[in-house]
């Protein structure tokens, strides 16, 4: 699996991505947040540590591209990730679009090379 393709000018975007995905999804929990927001907010603080330190984007950008792919990965475990949370109902359609919104703006930076080919 290549993952190669996330450039530092997308982690502001990136960052504000998750966050509106976070809050999302938070304000439409009953009582507690599912088992993948850890992961989204492990990926949102290691984005900011970045930021705020990115003295060297060369080998720091690659570091963090792995922890990234390896947390969005977690985030989307099939038994326990995004695919196996149901957080609305049919009847609420509207919300479900726009959370499939919110994961789709995620999920766009984690396009694999391989998948552009």
């Amino acid at each position: 699996m290549s993952y190669s393709n996330l450039e530092a000018e997308q982690l502001v975007p990136l960052r504000d991505a998750l966050e509106e995905l976070m809050l999302f999804v938070k304000k439409w929990m009953d009582h507690r947040v599912p088992h993948f927001y850890r992961y989204l907010d492990f990926m949102k603080n290691n984005i900011e540590t970045c930021i705020y330190i990115r003295e060297d984007w060369g080998d720091g950008l690659i570091y963090l591209r792995k922890l990234l792919q390896r947390d969005w990965n977690k985030a989307n475990n099939e038994y326990v990730g995004i695919p196996s949370c149901t957080l609305f109902k049919e009847s609420q359609g509207e919300l479900f679009l726009q959370y499939l919104g919110l994961l789709d703006a995620v999920r766009s930076y984690f396009v694999l090379d391989t998948d552009l080919k």
